[in-house]
């Protein structure tokens, strides 16, 4: 068994061997210099979607205004940033919805502990697959909330 093991690893490498393991686009170190950085796209193929590299301490100085969704439309329209975004946490995402009070506060739940997070714009709105019976689109993403029951009447006690 343990002669298999390097031959399998061999096989493994050889299958790969003068290819490419993959093809993209990856911004790599600039993202941490820069607080954005735009889509890139080439005829009609997108090679990065835009980029928002944000400090957590500035998003949550948004909360202070006791119209949360007026103070983020207005960051929104300093910083170019769309209604629809993902937050990027390595390859999972989650779509936030900028319009909707409880999709923020979900984001700051989500970045409390953090220095920095990154939104990446979401590119797909008007022509979804999943519709219902009123033509209405809808985004092949859920989220289901879990929440513990204590915590939260400790919360709302506070």
């Amino acid at each position: 068994m343990e002669i298999l093991l390097p031959i399998y690893q061999f096989l493994c490498d050889t299958q790969t061997q003068n290819k490419r393991s993959s093809v993209g686009f990856s911004w790599n170190e600039i993202l941490k210099k820069h607080t954005f950085l735009p889509r890139i796209e080439f005829e009609n193929m997108i090679f990065s979607k835009a980029k928002w590299n944000i400090e957590v301490a500035v998003f949550q100085k948004l909360f202070a205004n006791k119209n949360l969704l007026a103070s983020i439309k207005i960051w929104q329209k300093e910083n170019l940033i769309p209604d629809f975004v993902e937050l990027v946490e390595g390859d999972n995402k989650l779509l936030i919805d900028l319009k909707s009070e409880i999709s923020i506060r979900m984001l700051l739940d989500t970045i409390k502990n953090r220095k920095k997070f990154i939104l990446e714009e979401f590119l797909f709105l008007d022509n979804e697959f999943i519709k219902d019976e009123k033509d209405a689109s809808y985004c092949n993403q859920f989220v289901v909330s879990f929440y513990n029951e204590a915590k939260l009447k400790q919360a709302n006690n506070e």
